[in-house]
């Protein structure tokens, strides 16, 4: 990550800007302060003074969420 990649102190965690965010998941900035403006970012995240923050382990916990397990068809 770069220099705006911040570390929590209490647990060594990554919190992520926004632009850090987008670029992880492939979504454009655009769409996530969509999602911000009309709260319906499905990840939790952090507001300060310069900006919304998320913390990286929160985000790959909801990636992980996502996973979907292909289902094997041919073994019926």
């Amino acid at each position: 990550m770069d220099s705006r990649t911040y570390n929590s102190s209490s647990n060594g965690d990554t919190f992520l800007t926004v632009e850090q965010f987008a670029d992880l998941l492939k979504f454009s900035r655009h769409t996530v302060y969509v999602w911000l403006c009309k709260s319906q970012l499905p990840i939790p995240y952090y507001k300060f003074p310069r900006g919304v923050r998320f913390k990286r382990s929160d985000v790959i916990k909801w990636i992980e969420s996502r996973k979907v397990m292909p289902v094997n068809s041919f073994l019926k």
